[in-house]
This record gives structure tokens, sequence and C-alpha cells, in this order.
């Protein structure tokens, strides 16, 4: 099992496209789709469900991406380790983050700890915050930015901020005339929820958002991450629900509607080992947080 085809089955499970997939890639989409297939011998199973109109994963090809995200961050962060010991400056802080790189705040908050922390003493990974618990249990991260909850003992949560939630719905849906939306307004339609087991923290809080008359929403699809989102909903498949600082593109073909108020947020904490590093990591986030104005 190669790590390229570890890196492109990533990209293919989380785009649920070929096509976007290779578009991320760089690469044409008949030697992805090689490598896939390549990958299903390997492993003795298929990894996609081809019978639909799109992709969707197999239970093994759910159970492949978990170990894979762990895979590729391990050898991305070996590398990064191999660096700073040749250079005698290991890294202040190993962190993980949710929504880098899709997420304004996220960015900002980055930005602001890039300030006071050289961005070389403190290599960031993109994870969910799944991954990143684990990780973290395991001592090979020092600290995430992640979306809570999160209940495990020996770790030790803190709020940094909360940003609302917003509608995310095709450009030219009937929903998208309207300034603001209530979740009754959403009764009926096909919801894209985030997945319950990489993004339990999303998925907890959105649907605690779309509660009516007490019953919670039921999913049409799940997502492993806002980017797959947003191509779902561009496509017409459904309406989705994201930070209102996600980065969208004026090209996208989507509209994003606020909430009626009190619009619901999404809480983001920082995470990190209850050890003796933890009250200095936290001081760190907090200025970082602070900083950055959020």
């Amino acid at each position: 099992m190669e790590f390229r085809a570890l890196l492109y089955f990533v990209a293919a499970a989380e785009e649920l496209n070929l096509r976007k997939a290779s578009d991320r890639l760089g690469i044409q989409k008949p030697p992805l789709s090689r490598a896939i297939s390549n990958l299903e011998i390997d492993v003795g199973t298929a990894l996609f469900d081809r019978s639909g109109r799109r992709l969707q994963l197999t239970r093994a090809g759910e159970q492949l991406l978990r170990d894979a995200r762990i895979i590729l961050h391990l050898v991305n962060r070996a590398g990064a380790a191999a660096r700073h010991a040749a250079n005698d400056g290991p890294p202040v802080i190993r962190l993980g983050v949710a929504g880098s790189g899709s997420s304004r705040s996220v960015d900002r908050f980055l930005r602001a700890l890039f300030s006071i922390v050289p961005s070389e003493s403190a290599p960031t990974t993109e994870l969910p915050t799944s991954l990143q618990v684990q990780l973290l249990l395991d001592g090979r991260l020092d600290a995430g930015i992640v979306i809570p909850p999160v209940d495990e003992p020996g770790l030790i949560v803190q709020p940094l901020w909360r940003e609302p939630l917003v509608v995310l719905l095709p450009e030219h849906h009937v929903l998208a005339g309207e300034a603001v939306l209530c979740p009754q307004r959403l009764a009926g339609e096909k919801l894209i929820l985030p997945h319950p087991d990489f993004g339990s923290g999303s998925y907890q809080q959105v649907v605690e958002a779309l509660i009516v008359d007490g019953k919670p929403p039921t999913a049409d699809q799940y997502t492993f991450s806002r980017e797959s989102s947003m191509a779902l909903v561009g496509h017409g498949y459904g309406v989705a629900f994201v930070p209102s600082s996600l980065e969208i593109h004026k090209s996208a073909p989507v509209a994003v509607r606020p909430f009626a108020p009190p619009a619901p947020e999404l809480q983001i904490a920082a995470v990190v080992r209850d050890d003796e590093r933890a009250a200095d990591l936290l001081r760190l986030l907090n200025s970082a947080r602070d900083e950055a104005g959020l």
C-alpha cells in the first residue's frame, strides 16, 4: 500500500467526485481512477460504492479513511520533526486544527499564533476533531483547535470563541430569495450534515440548532468536510450548515443565508492533555485568540 495511493484515496473520499479530486491533486482523472482501483485490489475489497449518481464510501472505505488520515498526518509530522531535529529547534507546539484553510476565523487565529510563535515552531495539521483527540491521547499532538463536545479523561477542553451558523443553499433554491431562515422553514428539505463519526462536534451542534418541536433533523447525506458540503450543495443535492466565516468563492453556485435571530452558534475550543504543559499551552492559545480579536 503506497503513500501516494492513500493520498489519492483521501482526496477522492473527501470530494466524492473523481474530477474534483483530480483537480485538487493536480493530476488527470484516469491515473487517479487507476490508483484507487489498484488500492482496492491491495486492500481486497471495494472502497467506494459506484452504483449511484455519485461516489459513496463503503464501510471498508470509511474505516480506511480514518486510518489513512492518521497515516498521512504521521508522515507529514515525521518530516517536520526531522527538520526541527536538524536545526536543533524542537517545535514549541504541535497543533491540530479543524477547518484550517476554509475558515476566516481559524486563519486569523493561526496568523495571530504565528505572530507570537514562529510558524516553524508550531507545525499545524488540519484534522477532524475525532482524529485530534486520538493523536492528543497518543502524545502525537500537543494541542488542538476543535469543535466540542470532547469528553475524554486526560484532556482539558477550554472554549475559545463562537461563530454563527449559516445556511448553505443551491443558488437558485426557492429559499435563497429569503433574507433570513428559521429551522421550521427547512422542514422537508434534503439535509447535508457533518458525518457523526468524523465531525461529531459539528454534527451535534448542527442537530441541536435544527430541532423543531422536539424533533431532531434527519440527514439525507453526510459529509467529511466543509468543502464537500459546499460541492454537494452546489450540485443541488440539498442544504448544508456551515460557520459564517467559511471562505466561499464568488463563482461557487451557492447562496448563503443567515438564521433568524437568535442565530445558532458553533463553539470552537482548545484541547490539551492534562499534564505539566497544559497551563502554558492554554495561555499561548488564549493569547492568539485575543490577538486575533475573536
